[in-house]
């Protein structure tokens, strides 16, 4: 998001190259960026996660965001720097027509492959609202 570029190398044509870069590599940062934000992009991009999550607990305290005021904020009276505009139905829909490799929308088949689903096996973030959309495990 700081750079519009991706940290780790990666080839269209072969999965795994993004996915070792990502597990084993150091992400590569663009020289332009200041120190303050290859620093907080090197402390979110650290490869333990309980590291991460120690650093997310106390941003706020790190300099990076000293202009926030966070209190404000939370209370949602700050207002945003910029705003998406939402894409009409239109564009959808045109969107939709000139991609027919889009994922399933039915419930009961899985989003992925299991090929797909090896890619993120030693990954160790689950989003809240996955496991929200998940079915309930079936009784024994």
């Amino acid at each position: 998001m700081a750079t519009g570029l991706y940290p780790f190398y990666f080839d269209d044509n072969d999965d795994n190259t993004l996915i070792n870069s990502v597990l084993y590599q150091t992400p590569e940062y663009p020289e332009r960026l200041s120190i303050t934000t290859k620093d907080i992009l090197q402390l979110l991009l650290n490869k333990f996660p309980t590291f991460r999550v120690q650093m997310v607990a106390n941003i706020r305290s790190y300099a990076f965001f000293n202009s926030i005021n966070w209190e404000e904020l939370e209370a949602g009276r700050v207002a945003p720097p910029f705003t998406l505009e939402r894409p009409s139905l239109e564009h959808l829909n045109r969107i939709a027509e000139q991609s027919p490799s889009m994922p399933s929308t039915d419930p009961q088949e899985p989003p992925l492959s299991s090929k797909e689903q090896e890619m993120f096996r030693d990954f160790t973030f689950v989003s809240p609202i996955a496991l929200t959309a998940l079915p309930a495990p079936a009784a024994r």
